[in-house]
């Protein structure tokens, strides 16, 4: 019996000590980083047609995702695809204008390529920043919603 009472003893004592221990390595180990007004960018898609002519048919709407190779939009006889997946930011709805090359009748992004940047004050511990770290930020678009994310790069120049 006091053996038996020894070893569950024991393994309280392990368990306990390495759960306290392995909480105090997460805590010291890991750091938020939190960012005031960020802002969000990603490369904007623009989609035209190769050559001038009338706008006929827009396929697609604001806020949609699309695969590559969809169908967008029809300028002329020109059937305008996506070259890319990802989520319409615009699409001309102005059907039987004249368009040139040059007119963008679909703007989209891909949504993988989002980034948030931010900036953090020299005096709010910039220099303990590192890629890694969790962050925390808002976006004024969404008034004061907290998001996360992860540091991917501390740009060099302040």
């Amino acid at each position: 019996m006091n053996k038996n009472v020894l070893i569950v003893a024991g393994i309280l004592v392990v368990v306990l000590g390495g759960g306290i221990a392995g909480t105090a390595y997460i805590a010291a180990g890991s750091k938020t980083v939190s960012i005031d007004k960020a802002q969000i960018e990603a490369p904007v898609i623009t989609l035209s047609s190769t050559q001038p002519g009338l706008l006929r048919h827009t396929y697609v709407t604001v806020g949609q995702r699309i695969p590559a190779g969809t169908v967008v939009a029809q300028v002329g006889v020109e059937l305008i695809k996506a070259t890319q997946g990802g989520l319409v930011l615009s699409a001309r709805t102005d059907l039987g204008s004249a368009l040139t090359p040059q007119d963008a009748v679909v703007t989209m992004i891909d949504p993988s390529l989002l980034r948030v940047v931010g900036q953090v004050q020299e005096d709010k511990g910039l220099a303990d920043i590192n890629v890694g770290d969790v962050a925390t930020f808002t976006v004024d678009a969404f008034g004061s919603k907290k998001f996360d994310g992860v540091v991917d790069e501390v740009s060099p120049s302040s």
